[in-house]
Parts: C-alpha cells; sequence; structure tokens
C-alpha cells in the first residue's frame, strides 16, 4: 500500500518557530532534501531570512543562516526552488496582494548570489487573485491552483510559462476535483510532460480517520485520477504537509514538517514514501477500451500508470468469467466457450449463453469491480468467499 511506511521521524537541530515559511528543497546541489526555513517575520537583520539543515547530516546541524535582498514582506507566496537551472533552489517571491503592476509578480533572488541579487523582478499575466493556492512547476512555470470562486465549480489549474516570462497563459482548466478545503493542495515535484500533476493531501474530514493523498494526472488534462489512498499518518494540523522527491521515486513521497506540539520541543520532520501502485478500477483509469476484434473473451484497454503515463493492456476474460446455466459467474472459467454475440458496452460485457437443455439466453455481467488496473496492467480480483 502507498504513504505506509513512515522511513524517516525525526526532530531536527531547529527549535519550534512559526514565523515563516518550512519548506523542503536542495539548498547545496546534492540532489536531497534539505530542511529550510524561510523566516518573514522577527527576523534580526530586518530582512527575509533563509535558513537550512542539511540533509546530508540528518537535519542536525544549521549548516546556513543569512539575510537575503528582500525587504520584509508578506504580500504573497514565498517558495525555494531552482529557477536558475544551477541545481540549488532559488528564493522566490509571487506577490499577489499591493503589487505596483497590479498584477501578480514574480520576484527571484537567485542561491549562487547568496540571495543577494535579483534575477527576476516582473509583473505577469495574472490578475491579483487570493482564492487559492500559488505555486510554481519544476520548469519554473507560474501556477495557480484556484479552490474557491471558481467559476466551473470544480478545482482550477491555471498556469503562465517562464518561456514567455509569465506573460502568456497555457493552461485554464476545471479538474476532476470538486471545490474542497480539507487539506494542501500542491503541485508534483516533477513534470509529466510539460506540466505537474496535481495533488490534494486531504487532513480534515477524511472518510477513513487518516490523511488521504489524493491525485490527478497532468497527461489527463487533469480529469483521470493516479491515486486515491489513506495514509499511515492521523490527521494533524500543526504544521505544513508536502509532496516532495525524497527518495526519487517514481511518485512522489509525502512529506510533514511539523512545526507546534512536537515531542521532541524541536521542528521534525516526518515523510513516508509512495511504496508500489495501488489497484484501482479500470473503468477510472483506462481508455479505448474494447474487445478483440477476432478473440472477443479478450479484454483490450490503454491504462494509467501511477506516473500518468498510458500503455496498451489485456486479459483474457475466460481465465475467471464462466457460465452456469446461462448465468455469468466470476470466478469460473471458459464462458465463451458457451457463448455468442458477445460484446461490451462500457463496462457491461453481455452475450447470449446456452443453457444446459441447449436454450439460449441473454444474459450481462459489469466488470466495473472485478477487474483493477495495477499501475498499467490488467489484474483480476479473486471471487468472493
Amino acid at each position: 500500500m502507498a504513504y505506509q511506511h513512515r522511513f524517516l521521524a525525526t526532530g531536527t537541530v531547529f527549535y519550534v518557530e512559526d514565523n515563516g515559511v518550512w519548506s523542503l528543497a536542495d539548498i547545496n546541489g546534492d540532489g536531497s532534501q534539505d530542511l529550510v526555513y524561510i523566516k518573514t517575520r522577527n527576523t534580526s537583520t530586518g530582512k527575509i531570512e533563509v535558513h537550512a539543515s542539511f540533509n546530508q547530516f540528518r537535519f542536525q546541524q544549521h549548516n546556513l543562516a543569512t539575510d537575503t535582498v528582500f525587504g520584509l514582506e508578506d504580500n504573497g507566496t514565498w517558495l525555494m526552488q531552482d529557477w536558475t537551472g544551477d541545481g540549488k533552489a532559488d528564493l522566490i517571491y509571487i506577490q499577489t496582494r499591493k503589487t505596483s503592476t497590479n498584477t501578480v509578480e514574480v520576484h527571484v533572488a537567485d542561491a549562487a548570489s547568496g540571495y543577494q541579487n535579483f534575477v527576476l523582478r516582473t509583473g505577469t499575466c495574472f490578475i491579483c487573485d487570493d482564492n487559492g493556492v500559488w505555486t510554481m512547476s519544476r520548469k519554473g512555470d507560474l501556477v495557480f491552483i484556484k479552490t474557491r470562486n471558481c467559476g466551473s465549480n470544480m478545482i482550477e489549474y491555471h498556469v503562465a510559462s517562464k518561456a514567455t516570462n509569465y506573460q502568456q497563459f497555457t493552461q485554464h482548466v476545471a479538474t476532476d476535483f470538486g471545490v474542497e478545503d480539507n487539506g494542501t493542495w500542491c503541485l508534483a515535484p516533477k513534470c509529466d510532460g510539460d506540466f505537474a500533476d496535481l495533488y490534494y493531501i486531504k487532513t480534515r474530514n477524511t472518510k477513513c480517520g487518516m490523511v488521504e493523498v489524493h491525485a490527478v494526472s497532468a497527461s489527463s488534462g487533469w480529469k483521470s485520477r493516479v491515486i486515491d489512498v489513506a495514509t499511515s499518518f492521523y490527521p494533524e494540523d500543526n504544521g505544513r504537509w508536502l509532496m516532495v522527491d525524497f527518495t526519487h521515486h517514481e511518485r512522489p513521497d509525502l512529506a510533514y514538517i511539523k512545526t507546534r506540539s512536537t515531542d521532541t520541543g524541536k521542528i521534525e520532520v516526518h515523510v513516508t514514501k509512495p511504496g508500489e501502485a495501488v489497484p484501482r478500477p479500470f473503468i477510472g483509469s483506462s481508455r479505448n477500451v474494447r474487445l478483440d476484434a477476432n478473440t472477443p473473451n479478450v479484454l483490450r484497454a490503454e491504462l494509467q500508470r501511477s506516473n500518468g503515463s498510458w500503455c496498451d493492456a489485456s486479459i483474457d476474460l475466460n481465465m475467471s468469467l464462466g457460465n452456469a446455466d446461462g448465468k455469468f459467474i466470476w470466478g469460473r472459467k471458459s464462458f465463451q466457450e458457451s457463448a455468442q454475440g458477445t460484446r461490451l458496452n462500457e463496462s457491461v460485457l453481455s452475450a447470449e449463453l446456452r443453457k444446459i437443455d441447449c436454450s439460449w439466453v441473454t444474459d450481462s455481467f459489469d466488470l466495473r469491480d472485478v477487474i483493477m488496473n495495477n499501475d498499467g496492467v490488467f489484474q483480476a480480483l479473486d471471487a468472493p468467499c
């Protein structure tokens, strides 16, 4: 199961403090995720400060403490991300309120200068809006995840491209998610093609009483689910939840930076890895579903994998579906030997089945709940006892 194994749970060198933004990013360019604190209030220097503890020291050393070129300000979103492409996280400020251009603005101080020089200060094609989450994809595109006052009544995904200096939109999409605000909306740390998958870490009002991870893939236009799973975390809101590239798995890891009510009295980092792909109903993660033209007992489709890509798959229904005197029976075999006119309508298989008395009767069977998509491979479930 995904997100069940908490392979990291540790106190850090930082004492509990909540005067800024805690995050995970690669500060020193070694490819690992370091603990970063962007201090935006009550700084000793009167400037925005960046503090970091490196992953290689298990977050037990205070490896960076510096002021920056930014004056104190809290009219937007602060990020740590490699914008310049040198492998080290730059300091990014997406200003969404009180901007001089009357548009959302992007400001970047580069890591190479120790965050002392601006490499970008620009207005964008977005008008100021605070009805959602502002962030950036790994490619540096500016993304607005709109979670409130959505004209579509669905969570919306809006993108302005870095390639146009944020002057042109490349996406305006209503996603598969209904409007909801019981957790954290964020992007996958890696891009699926040109864009990033959309993740929802649900931390309140969950069905199963545990923190849940939900996602839709960029390759499907944010219409198809990548994962819907409960995790090993109990619901908690004493810190920041993130999807991060900690273990360099195909899918992101789930991280929780606990900043309040910690057992250690220090800032804590908790991380679970995605684990194996979770089987899901094929009907919601497939396309071009059909019976083979020459062998109608073979089901074929393109199935979506956990990384959002698509692959061809097939399964022989004769291995799990039988005919019991004119009735489809799951858990038996070789229905096609006594069937004719076999056809498929979405997930419902129909055929004329031969009875013991040699008469024929039409029956149907819904494959929806018995055939799963296991990361791009059809999986037939066992028959119930």
